[in-house]
């Protein structure tokens, strides 16, 4: 029985390249793909237990896109909004698996 057969509602599938998310697949992507960033944060995911690295991630990233843009209005608005989407209990789980 699918979703939509249990429930009776059309529930669009949001994951993405199997991560949970588009905005968590890019994350993901992007701290893969950057040797100085990949190496840094294999670094961090050998020192940290998964909840202090979900943690460090977060802040360092979504707690921090104010300073990204330098302002108030759409763009910070719109990144803060796709950063909240950010899965990072997954990131961090991806960062202790490689």
């Amino acid at each position: 029985m699918t979703k939509e057969q249990s429930t009776g509602v059309n529930t669009p599938d949001t994951t993405y390249n199997g991560w949970p998310n588009y905005e968590t697949w890019l994350v993901g992507l992007w701290l893969d793909n950057d040797e100085q960033t990949y190496r840094h944060w294999q670094s961090e995911a050998s020192k940290l237990s998964l909840w202090e690295l979900a943690r460090v991630l977060k802040t360092s990233h979504a707690d921090t896109s104010y300073d990204l843009t330098g302002a108030v209005g759409i763009w910070s608005d719109l990144l803060s909004a796709a950063l909240k989407r950010v899965d990072w209990d997954y990131v961090a789980k991806h960062l202790k698996q490689n």
